[in-house]
């Protein structure tokens, strides 16, 4: 089993475990940790000569080529936000786990397409075509 898939399950476990047993704090800390070290492989993503280097030095394996792997599960997540919504002082911390529910359905900005912007000018033949139909 590769590393990044370990790690991976193992956040999911602690913070679905901590969840079910009401050890929120825990449930939080190990969702901040595991925020905190994808923000930090994505950072090294975009270095391009931080990966040429590792492959150029037989290091085997990027890790930060894989940080996509490394997003939680839905299932955790949305247990950690409905735990927290229940729980009036933790409230606050709903809005952060949606955007990370966001975050990992958009993925990075190189993977979102801007949709194409229609021109609001027209020639007149599309005038006539449009107040002929």
């Amino acid at each position: 089993e590769d590393m990044l898939e370990r790690a991976k399950s193992m956040f999911d476990t602690v913070i679905l475990s901590s969840c079910r047993s009401g050890r929120m704090d825990l449930a939080l800390k190990a969702f901040d940790l595991w925020r905190t070290l994808t923000w930090e492989l994505e950072k090294h993503q975009d270095h391009q000569d931080y990966r040429a280097d590792r492959q150029r030095h037989g290091h085997g394996r990027d890790f930060a080529a894989s940080s996509a792997e490394m997003r939680l599960s839905k299932l955790s997540l949305a247990f950690l936000e409905s735990c927290c919504k229940k729980r009036t002082d933790l409230e606050w911390r709903v809005n952060e786990i949606c955007a990370e529910m966001r975050r990992q359905q958009y993925g990075t900005k190189k993977d979102v397409k801007s949709p194409r912007k229609l021109s609001h000018h027209f020639t007149e033949k599309e005038l006539e075509d449009q107040t002929n139909n």
